[in-house]
């Protein structure tokens, strides 16, 4: 919901920049942890060397081959995030833009608020508030779309994990020892000729 600069190189500076942002939300000034920041290379460079279970990102929307390089690293990580819709000016080209960005992403875990009026947030000056009904609009169609990816995500990695399995039994049954084969001779059940034969006295 805001556009912030590009991090400076030091950290005292851009949280000196990030201040005002923490204060509408009633963080005290100089604590917000050093990684809480925009997601931009440096911080896939720091998940790519960290490698943590979680990465939850804030302020902007990375690019998807910025998310792609920390699952590239850990593929086993859970990206989330929180969206507000209805921000005061965001226009339907704007929504559609989000959406078409979450698509991309893929995200695993994602919130989503609609925008209300919180005391002594400057965004309550701002122009061009959004009606109460098109923000219920947006924060529908914003979930139908999240749950949509969330269940073929699912899907994937349940194909996925059927897949690895039917390998794996294969590859049992291939390193399984063959059975001995067992040799059998055929028996006649007719009487042989010698037992059937009587010899017949001489006169």
């Amino acid at each position: 919901c805001h556009s912030l600069p590009e991090p400076p190189p030091d950290e005292s500076e851009w949280r000196a920049l990030l201040a005002p942002f923490y204060a509408e939300e009633g963080v005290a000034e100089g604590l917000p942890p050093p990684l809480r920041r925009p997601f931009d290379a440096a911080m896939a460079a720091a998940v790519e060397a960290v490698r943590p279970e979680i990465v939850s990102f804030h302020f902007g929307l990375p690019e998807p081959t910025l998310l792609d390089r920390v699952r590239a690293a850990r593929p086993d990580i859970a990206v989330s995030g929180d969206f507000i819709v209805g921000f005061p000016g965001e226009s339907e080209a704007d929504f559609a833009l989000l959406l078409e960005w979450l698509e991309a992403a893929e995200l695993d875990r994602v919130g989503c608020f609609k925008y209300e009026p919180v005391k002594g947030a400057r965004a309550n000056d701002l122009p061009d508030h959004v009606p109460a009904e098109v923000k219920q609009d947006r924060f529908d169609r914003f979930m139908e779309k999240a749950q949509a990816i969330s269940e073929a995500k699912l899907d994937a990695k349940a194909a996925a994990a059927q897949a690895k399995e039917q390998a794996r039994e294969q590859a049992r049954v291939a390193r399984a020892p063959a059975a001995p084969r067992r040799s059998t001779r055929a028996v006649s059940s007719a009487p042989s000729s010698a037992a059937t034969t009587t010899s017949r006295p001489v006169l």
